[in-house]
């Protein structure tokens, strides 16, 4: 039995034992959808989640809530050229 690729949604650092742990078992992590990079700090640097920078450490795609803006469940359907409906 092949184990199910998974779009996963989180943002903090406590989400990244989740995704190591799914990692571990065998799943593919087809990508994470994650919120936006943030200003911290006085200087206001733009900060990414921790969800997104063990995306990056680790080459999955990443999604940011402000890309889904607008659209409906129909347009991940597998009809789409959509990578993470293969």
């Amino acid at each position: 039995m092949t184990k199910s690729r998974i779009l996963f949604f989180g943002t903090p650092q406590f989400a990244t034992e989740t995704l190591d742990a799914l990692l571990a078992a065998g799943y593919e992590i087809a990508g994470v959808v994650t919120q936006p990079d943030r200003q911290t700090g006085r200087k206001h640097i733009l900060t990414p989640s921790p969800v997104k920078t063990w995306a990056q450490a680790h080459s999955v795609p990443v999604f940011e809530k402000s890309d889904f803006d607008g659209l409906q469940k129909s347009d991940f359907s597998k009809e789409r050229d959509n990578p993470l409906a293969e």
